[in-house]
């Protein structure tokens, strides 16, 4: 069965350019397998990545930061899903996060999110 899974961005994002998939300005997340497609927005795929346990979500800055930092990181996310380093390090003064890799961690963890969604987690 053909799964695919389309992150809409504004640009050619650094994946794209890296022979990724194709990026499209738009919504969130796209799965399809073949049969049905759903959308994802990206606040969406945040809550899904945050359903598990509080055990699970230990150690990702992301899941104790206040909404306003969770609705910035989506729309940074929704603007460009595979961000590069300066993109992710002026993201982490902008939210006061502790590292780039706290920014790096919430879009690992969306990407995986996304994957599943798609079923191939």
């Amino acid at each position: 069965v053909d799964r695919t899974i389309i992150v809409e961005s504004e640009s050619k994002s650094a994946h794209e350019r890296k022979g990724g998939m194709a990026t499209r300005s738009g919504s969130g997340v796209l799965s399809s397998d073949g049969l049905c497609v759903r959308s994802f927005s990206a606040s969406e795929v945040l809550r899904l990545t945050l359903a598990g346990s509080e055990e699970a979500n230990a150690g990702r800055w992301y899941a104790t930061a206040s909404e306003a930092a969770k609705g910035k990181l989506c729309e940074a996310y929704k603007l460009e899903p595979y961000p590069t380093d300066a993109q992710m390090d002026k993201l982490s003064r902008a939210l006061r996060a502790p590292s780039r890799e706290c920014i790096r961690t919430f879009y690992h963890s969306m990407h995986v999110k996304a994957q599943e969604l798609c079923g191939h987690g």
